[in-house]
């Protein structure tokens, strides 16, 4: 039993080395010192599952029973996050969306329509790179949070969502999985979610525990 709990400890200590390396990684890729992560206002959080169970956590833990949230079809069809929507029972409307110019102006309609809309979900890729800081902006001004969803990790990706301020940024880290957030956003998620098991806030507050004395995070 020691034995085991040695090997526990050892490979949960490299996949924590790991990702603060590729943390890092992402952070230098807008020119940030690694340790200056947490003053940009975000924070990362190891999710030890696959991304889909980010999905559903970030999901969970954003919109309340109450709202609804805007999904944006691209390449993708949204069959995994229309099945997360079902299984929490949050309400959801899909949006035709090549991510140009004629899009964005529908999602802003939509948006200017349906006032119970409180997330816009895309995923992102490099096809629809240019359009991030738009969106967010359209997102903005009507008061609704964008949750971007990268399926590869790709450093330039992850920059520019975070230099652009998306509030929610879901990422892979090998078979884990990683949400970037803003601090900001993070705290309005404390007591959304329904479910202990997919619960945002209390996997950051867990997180937060861990955190070397070194860091000191932002107020947020």
């Amino acid at each position: 039993m020691v034995n085991n709990n040695r090997e526990y400890k050892e490979v949960l200590g490299y996949r924590e080395r790991k990702f603060d390396h590729d943390r890092d990684l992402a952070v230098n890729e807008f020119d940030m010192m690694s340790e200056d992560f947490y003053l940009s206002g975000y924070e990362a959080i190891l999710i030890p599952q696959v991304q889909y169970i980010s999905k559903k956590t970030v999901i969970a833990s954003t919109i309340s029973f109450d709202n609804e949230v805007l999904l944006l079809k691209g390449a993708s069809n949204n069959y995994e996050v229309k099945e997360i929507c079902t299984d929490l029972g949050v309400s959801y409307l899909e949006l035709d969306c090549c991510c140009n110019d004629a899009c964005l102006v529908n999602v802003e309609l939509v948006l200017n329509a349906h006032k119970d809309i409180s997330h816009v979900y895309v995923e992102f890729n490099e096809s629809n790179l240019p359009i991030i800081n738009e969106l967010n902006r359209i997102c903005n001004d009507a008061k609704v949070n964008l949750i971007a969803n990268i399926e590869s990790y790709d450093h330039s990706l992850i920059g520019r969502c975070i230099t652009n301020q998306v509030p929610f940024v879901i990422m892979p880290n090998d078979q884990e999985s990683v949400v970037i957030a803003s601090r900001r956003n993070l705290v309005q998620t404390e007591g959304v979610s329904s479910s202990f098991t997919y619960d945002l806030y209390t996997l950051w507050q867990n997180s937060l525990n861990k955190r070397k004395p070194c860091i000191t995070p932002m107020t947020a």
